[in-house]
């Protein structure tokens, strides 16, 4: 992927900031031990607002559609509508999220390219095995990023 242009760099930062989320997921693994995986993804109600962020990001994330039943509109009337959503990939997040200069989720953004080099170094063939406290650290970005969106205490 290319340098993103000011135009492209400033869709994606609103899109992300405003319309996103940026966040660590986990699940259970055995031995009483948790997987991780970095989130970054834009939603939305218009689906050229999404096929845009997809032109962008080169179109290498997951495009996808939920509908929504008893969304209120602006006037207060329950509508049903559908949102559409474009997941950043792993690549595309290694590459565009350090480009960008996020206004409300720069915490966030620091903490998810800290995450993602935890979790993919010496992917690619180098045999890495993580270390007690690659663990220990990626839970502290789990908890420290729930909090960020949330802003509740885990």
């Amino acid at each position: 992927m290319s340098e993103l242009s000011e135009y492209e760099k400033g869709f994606l930062e609103a899109g992300i900031d405003f319309e996103g989320c940026v966040t660590v997921t986990r699940w259970k693994l055995p031995r009483n031990k948790y997987g991780y995986r970095p989130v970054v993804f834009v939603a939305c109600s218009n689906p050229l607002i999404i096929g845009k962020v997809a032109d962008i990001c080169g179109c290498g994330g997951k495009l996808s559609t939920q509908y929504r039943k008893g969304c209120v509109s602006k006037q207060g009337i329950r509508i049903n509508k559908n949102l559409y959503r474009y997941d950043l990939s792993r690549d595309e997040i290694d590459e565009i999220l350090p480009q960008l200069e996020l206004i409300d989720k720069h915490k966030q953004q620091a903490l998810i390219l800290e995450a993602s080099s935890i979790i993919f170094k010496g992917q690619g063939g180098g045999g890495h095995r993580h270390l007690p406290e690659d663990f220990k650290r990626l839970e502290e970005i789990y908890k420290e990023i729930r909090w960020l969106n949330s802003g509740e205490r885990v």
